[in-house]
């Protein structure tokens, strides 16, 4: 019989992995934007699947800047890469 700390079935220990796993999606999210301009970086976390909410929490800013950021973003001409020589 399990005792009371501990879970039944293994619900309560797979949420607390699946947490653990977001924040450390978030932390990497964070390290490979953080030399960007800020609507490079809110481009960059909504390309991978961030949603407006979660970059702005992320990124310390109302979700009104992230969208005005990422409107920015999308505004800016294609960098293309120089051709090689």
């Amino acid at each position: 019989m399990p005792r009371a700390s501990e879970p039944r079935n293994g619900s309560e220990a797979k949420e607390k992995s699946t947490t653990a796993e977001e924040k450390i999606a978030r932390l990497l999210a964070l390290i490979v934007t953080k030399d960007l301009p800020a609507h490079d970086q809110v481009g960059q976390l909504n390309a991978v699947g961030f949603s407006n909410v979660e970059i702005a929490s992320l990124l310390c800013m109302s979700t009104n800047h992230v969208g005005v950021a990422l409107h920015k973003f999308k505004r800016q001409p294609k960098r293309r890469s120089k051709p090689e020589e």
